[in-house]
């Protein structure tokens, strides 16, 4: 089992933690996370795993959400 963990440096805020499991080639992961205030924010992914020492690595990425943004809007366009 492996696990990820978002996190907001700026506030040391944990923003999302779940298990999966890999297997294969590849990995489409999805998380939902409660924005505080509309902007842009930089977070931090860390995958952590449970099997492997030194395996576990963290990314910088950035989101932006819009004031109002409907939560699946990204689904809502996929749909179209």
């Amino acid at each position: 089992m492996n696990w990820f963990v978002v996190h907001k440096e700026s506030s040391k805020k944990l923003l999302a933690v779940g298990g999966v499991v890999i297997g294969g080639r590849g990995l489409d992961v999805r998380f939902d996370y409660t924005v505080l205030k509309p902007g842009r924010d930089e977070l931090k992914l860390f995958l952590l795993s449970d099997s492997y020492v030194g395996a576990d690595p963290e990314e910088n990425f950035e989101v932006e959400a819009a004031e109002g943004m409907h939560e699946n809007a990204d689904e809502d366009h996929d749909n179209e």
